[in-house]
């Protein structure tokens, strides 16, 4: 029941800002019409001001950058938006129970190259080294697409605090579980935070602007539907670090 009541209040938070989405794309379309009109009419003021040659080609460029900028606020926005929209969707389907995992047997290996290449891609391949070392074939029974979403999360996180840094991955198998370790050497988990972090729009006190608190439970929660434990820590060497099992049916 609880569930379920948890569902419908996430499924009005996504409908909300859907609504939010769209007013803003809508903006968003309407200022760039009015504005690319507006640099045209800087253009044609500059001209009937005696304003020639290089004098108005800097009028047009001071013009355009301003507006660019603004631009690229609103669509930032806008993105981040949709991300969020798209989050608590997934979450509204788990409370739901209507989140349905086609678990078949995935090589990990496999799992974190699609997770980096993925993300690379996500970030423009801007300061995204990820290790991840081939040891051998590991399977573990899972669902290939949101296991990768999960995993993602985590990398995207350590990425997030450790810049121009590289990211690390390992993996083992044992009879028990398969475990799987991504970790940073940025500056670590605040112990405050360590508690907290995966519950629902936590933001820890290192959190990047721009963040919604969800990554995180997100990756726990479809772990753990997948006979998974997901936790955290800050390694003895500097950094956090990602544990992740999955126990073996």
């Amino acid at each position: 029941m609880s569930g379920q009541r948890n569902g419908g209040i996430l499924f009005g938070l996504v409908l909300a800002v859907s609504l939010v989405s769209s007013a803003l794309a809508v903006m968003l379309t309407v200022q760039y019409d009015s504005r690319v009109q507006f640099a045209q009419l800087s253009a044609v003021c500059a001209e009937e001001q005696g304003l020639c040659g290089g004098q108005q080609q800097k009028v047009c460029e001071k013009v355009y950058e301003k507006e660019k900028r603004y631009l690229e606020q609103m669509q930032k926005q806008l993105l981040r938006l949709t991300r969020l929209e798209e989050a608590l969707l997934v979450l509204a389907r788990i409370d739901a129970g209507t989140l349905r995992l086609q678990q078949k047997e995935v090589d990990v290996y496999t799992l974190l190259v699609l997770a980096a290449d993925n993300l690379q891609e996500l970030l423009g391949g801007k300061n995204t080294a990820i290790d991840i070392p081939a040891r051998g074939e590991m399977t573990i029974t899972a669902d290939l697409d949101w296991t990768m979403e999960a995993v993602i999360n985590l990398m995207k996180n350590c990425l997030e605090h450790s810049e121009g840094g590289t990211v690390y991955c390992s993996y083992a198998q044992n009879p028990l579980y398969t475990e799987i370790l991504i970790w940073d050497e940025g500056e670590g988990f605040a112990k405050a935070d360590l508690p907290h972090l995966f519950e629902r729009f936590y933001r820890g006190q290192n959190a990047r602007e721009g963040g919604i608190g969800i990554g995180l439970s997100l990756a726990k929660e479809i772990v753990e539907r997948q006979n998974g434990t997901l936790r955290a820590e800050n390694r003895l060497e500097g950094g956090a670090c990602f544990r992740v099992r999955f126990y073996h049916t």
